[in-house]
């Protein structure tokens, strides 16, 4: 039997993925891989707000004698047309026409897991990643799997609209699906018609383009350290000294920037969550955070149609608002960090129209192939911030470096 709850409408306010307490610390360090993956299952759940399907069954001869439940996760790939793939091999102890495996490590986070998945069992590349509905299999000795399910949409490169090594794409299945996998594919269809903005496109693929080894090697090498000296190490602590302090802590667009890092190192934070469009620009931040053992989870949505369903202390809107081509993808921006933050920090270079700021930018854009090119003046900055947000709450304040002057509105909202 398929049961079926609701998400939330709202956003709430963090709860257990923050407040844990002793038990959550204790469960780090002495729990299994399985109850450790199952903590992070239901952590999953209360941050996006996910439906419960569950499935139950009556035979003896499908119950388990693992004392844990397996940790599962389900994926169904999209393209660009909003088909998805329908997989005509069987998963193992999972779904028959869904793409899923059973995990066994706890080090490996989900999204890797995701996109691994669909690279080893389909031969495809995935941007944006969303966790959509929580499944639980029972049988009459209690939870024998518990799980997630994905959304996946293909790397935009990808002609992903024939058929795979595995399967086909389709806007309807032509395959006897099960009661679960039916309900599955509903959810799915359900996200997929509330999306409203496509995956920019041009970001994607201007970062897949970036580099070549030279330019890589330019930029890692020489660029950036020297850049670090002279401009960003003196952006980063005057930007530190405006973020009001917070427990849980959300950066809609992080790349391959530390500063988030950074204050959940400085300021215990408790939870925190690293975002970017780009999966592949966080890869460094993710190797440091798992070193360093910091609370980060790292997911690739876009900045557009965020999903998560919690309140974040402080919110972090850097550098990206340049990169917005329209008006209406402007304010479906800033409406989103409306919902999401108590505090919201919006920072941004201003209009680069000589000297040292201008060579920059036309390094970047040249060199890196950086696709933001809707600069904003300081007057219009302002103009904007205070016709969302209001002028309240909100505070104005610039931080001049050698990369151009940096524009900051810190907004306080009573929520």
């Amino acid at each position: 039997m398929i049961l079926a709850g609701s998400a939330p409408s709202q956003t709430t306010t963090l709860g257990s993925v923050k407040d844990g307490g002793l038990a959550r610390i204790f469960g780090e360090v002495f729990g299994s891989a399985s109850e450790k993956m199952g903590s992070r299952i239901e952590q999953y759940a209360e941050i996006y707000g996910l439906p419960l399907l569950t499935e139950n069954s009556t035979s003896r001869a499908s119950v388990q004698t693992n004392p844990h439940p397996e940790c599962f996760l389900a994926v169904i790939p999209y393209n660009h047309k909003r088909e998805t793939l329908f997989s005509e091999a069987s998963g193992p102890n999972s779904t028959r026409h869904i793409l899923s495996e059973v995990l066994l490590s706890a080090e490996e986070d989900f999204e890797g897991a995701v996109r691994r998945i669909v690279k080893d069992q389909a031969n495809l590349s995935v941007c944006e990643i969303q966790p959509i509905a929580r499944i639980i299999r029972s049988n009459p000795a209690g939870i024998a799997q518990d799980g997630l399910v994905f959304l996946a949409e293909l790397a935009p490169s990808q002609d992903a609209t024939a058929s795979t090594l595995v399967g086909r794409f389709a806007s309807e299945p032509d395959l006897q699906l099960t009661s679960l996998e039916a309900e599955i594919v509903e959810r799915a269809r359900d996200v997929l018609r509330q999306k409203i903005y496509a995956t920019p496109e041009g970001e994607v693929t201007s970062a897949r383009r970036y580099g070549g080894l030279l330019a890589s090697a330019i930029h890692h090498r020489i660029f950036k350290p020297l850049m670090y000296v002279l401009a960003s190490r003196q952006l980063k602590r005057s930007l530190a000294g405006l973020v009001p302090k917070g427990k849980s802590m959300l950066d809609v667009s992080a790349g391959d920037d530390s500063f988030l890092l950074t204050m959940c190192s400085d300021r215990q934070v408790d939870f925190a969550i690293a975002n970017d469009i780009i999966w592949g620009q966080m890869e460094s931040s993710r190797r440091t955070a798992r070193k360093q053992g910091l609370p980060v989870l790292f997911t690739s949505h876009n900045i557009l149609d965020l999903p998560f369903k919690v309140l974040f202390d402080v919110v972090l809107f850097k550098n990206t608002l340049h990169h917005l081509r329209s008006q209406s993808e402007v304010i479906a921006a800033l409406q989103n960090l409306k919902k999401l933050g108590r505090n919201i920090v919006i920072v941004d270079v201003e209009r680069p129209t000589y000297g040292a700021p201008r060579i920059v930018n036309t390094y970047y854009r040249r060199l890196l192939n950086d696709a933001g090119e809707h600069f904003w003046t300081r007057s219009q900055f302002r103009a904007l911030i205070s016709e969302v947000f209001g002028t309240s709450g909100t505070k104005f304040s610039e931080i001049r470096t050698l990369k151009g002057v940096y524009m900051v509105a810190v907004v306080k909202q009573e929520l």
